[in-house]
């Protein structure tokens, strides 16, 4: 016989807040380099819950799990910027659909699969009008 435990997702989504905010007090320990040369800053923790490939890369190289790590990527700032909102705060506003690719192409970067997500789109009055 076996049992299933599962938490309801507003619990679940409370504890990863917590967990989110708790790391809000510490100092960030990795930073990501977009392709311009812009430099985002963020904890390796809140990537690794994540990510599916990102705690074996840390896990590679044993000096990387205690120290201050910088990666470089293909990928814009802006792109970079709202995926880190959304695993962060579970919401990011994107303007340009061009911008919600690159996002997506970003997180498929980290390992982070985007695909479930839900995208709601809104017209502004300005854009109805026209």
């Amino acid at each position: 016989m076996a049992y299933t435990l599962q938490h309801s997702s507003r619990e679940q989504l409370d504890m990863l807040t917590n967990i989110l905010a708790s790391l809000g007090s510490t100092e960030c320990d990795l930073i990501i380099v977009s392709k311009e040369g812009r430099k985002v800053f963020m904890h390796k923790k809140v990537l690794c819950i994540f990510s599916r490939t990102f705690p074996s890369l840390l896990s590679s190289v044993s000096s990387c799990e205690y120290d201050l790590v910088s990666l470089s990527v293909d990928a814009s700032f802006q792109a970079i910027n709202n995926m880190i909102t959304v695993i962060s705060s579970g919401i990011a506003t994107i303007t340009k659909e061009e911008e919600l690719v690159d996002m997506v192409e970003a997180a498929e970067l980290f390992g982070i699969d985007m695909e479930n997500s839900d995208i709601e789109f809104k017209k502004s009055v300005e854009a109805v009008r026209s």
